[in-house]
C-alpha cells in the first residue's frame, strides 16, 4: 500500500513538473509577437564611418549583416557579423508614428569596438541608422552609419565573380625604382626644374647624355581574367591550368568557395572582390563544414601552388 501511495504521489509530481514545463513553453510562445516575425532573418548592408570634420581617420566601407534570430516580446536575439567578426546582440524593438519600426540593439561590449546599433525602418522597407562605439578608439570612428535590406542566402556553385570586378589589390602595393631619360627644356630658362621636369617634351627638348632620372613608383598586385572562368566548386581543377597563375589568381579562386558558403573575409584585400557581387550574402565567419568533397580537393592544390605563385605588379598613377 505504501508502495502505492509513493508511486501516485511520484507520478503526481512529474505531471506537474511536465505541466509547469509545458506552461512556460505556452506562456514563451504566446509571448512570441507573430507580427514582429518578418523581422527575423538575415540583414545585410554596407556600413560606413561618420567622419568628423577635423577627422584624419581613413576606415573603408565594410558589407555587415545583422541576423536577426528571435523576437521574444519586446525582446530582439541575434548576431552580428563584420569582417569576420561575429557578435551576440541583444535588445528592444518598438513601434513609433506612422509605421516606423525601431530596433535598438547590443553587442557585449567585451572587445574594443563594440556598440549600440539604433535602427529604424517604414514597414517594408530597409533598415537605417547607426552604430556608436561603447568605447572612443585611436584607429576607428566613433559612429558608423549603415543601411541594411532583407536578404536571403543561396549557396550555388555556379555563382562567379562579376566581370565588373576590380583586378587590382589595392591594399598590398609595393614600391620599385623606375627609371627615366631626364630632359631639359631650352626654350624656358629661368623655369623651375620640377616645373619643367612635369612638362617634359622628348620631342622639343634635348637629353643630356647619360643622365637618368630615377624614382619610386608604387606598383599593384593585378589579377588575370582567369578569375572570371574558373570555378572550383564544379570540377577538379588540374595542375596544368593552375601552374601559370599568379598568386592573386589562386587566392581569389579559392577564397571564391569561401564566398559562395556566404564567409564573412577579415581582409580588405580579399573582400573587395566579392561585396561587389549581388550573390555575395557574409553570413559566417566559419563555414569549413559546408565545403563539399570536391571544394576541400581543390582548396588544398590552389593552396599548394600558391606557396610557389609570384604575382605580377603594375603601376596606375595612385
Amino acid at each position: 500500500m505504501k508502495k502505492l501511495i509513493l508511486f501516485i504521489s511520484l507520478f503526481g509530481m512529474a505531471c506537474s513538473c511536465k505541466n509547469e514545463e509545458g506552461n512556460k513553453k505556452n506562456i514563451a510562445e504566446n509571448d512570441r509577437h507573430p507580427k514582429y516575425s518578418e523581422y527575423c532573418g538575415i540583414w545585410s548592408g554596407d556600413i560606413e564611418p561618420v567622419y568628423a570634420e577635423d577627422d584624419t581617420i581613413s576606415v573603408p566601407v565594410k558589407k555587415i549583416t545583422i541576423k536577426i534570430s528571435s523576437i521574444i516580446g519586446d525582446k530582439v536575439y541575434g548576431q552580428s557579423l563584420v569582417a569576420g567578426v561575429q557578435r551576440p546582440l541583444t535588445g528592444k524593438i518598438s513601434e513609433k508614428e506612422n509605421d516606423v519600426i525601431m530596433l535598438t540593439l547590443d553587442e557585449p561590449g567585451t572587445l574594443a569596438y563594440d556598440g549600440r546599433y539604433e535602427l529604424e525602418m517604414i514597414k517594408g522597407s530597409f533598415l537605417e541608422g547607426t552604430h556608436t562605439a561603447f568605447k572612443d578608439s585611436p584607429d576607428t570612428t566613433t559612429i558608423k552609419k549603415l543601411r541594411i535590406t532583407h536578404r536571403q542566402f543561396v549557396y550555388n556553385p555556379n555563382f562567379m565573380l562579376s566581370e565588373n570586378v576590380d583586378r587590382v589589390d589595392w591594399e598590398n602595393s609595393k614600391q620599385q625604382e623606375v627609371e627615366y631619360d631626364e630632359y631639359y627644356d631650352e626654350g624656358e630658362a629661368g623655369e623651375d626644374e620640377s616645373d619643367s621636369l612635369k612638362n617634359m617634351n622628348p620631342e622639343n627638348d634635348t637629353l643630356e647624355d647619360g643622365v637618368k632620372q630615377v624614382y619610386l613608383e608604387d606598383v599593384y598586385r593585378v589579377a588575370s581574367k582567369e578569375i572570371f572562368s574558373i570555378n572550383a566548386s564544379v570540377r577538379k581543377l588540374s595542375e596544368a591550368e593552375l601552374k601559370n597563375l599568379t598568386k592573386l589568381d589562386l587566392e581569389i579562386i579559392r577564397n571564391t568557395i569561401f564566398a559562395r558558403h556566404g564567409y564573412s573575409f577579415r581582409k580588405n584585400s580579399i573582400r573587395h572582390f566579392f561585396e561587389v557581387n549581388y550573390w555575395y550574402v557574409p553570413i559566417s565567419n566559419n563555414v569549413d563544414k559546408e565545403l563539399t568533397a570536391l571544394e576541400k580537393e581543390n582548396i588544398a592544390l590552389l593552396s599548394r601552388f600558391e606557396k610557389y605563385a609570384e604575382d605580377y605588379y603594375d603601376s596606375f598613377g595612385r
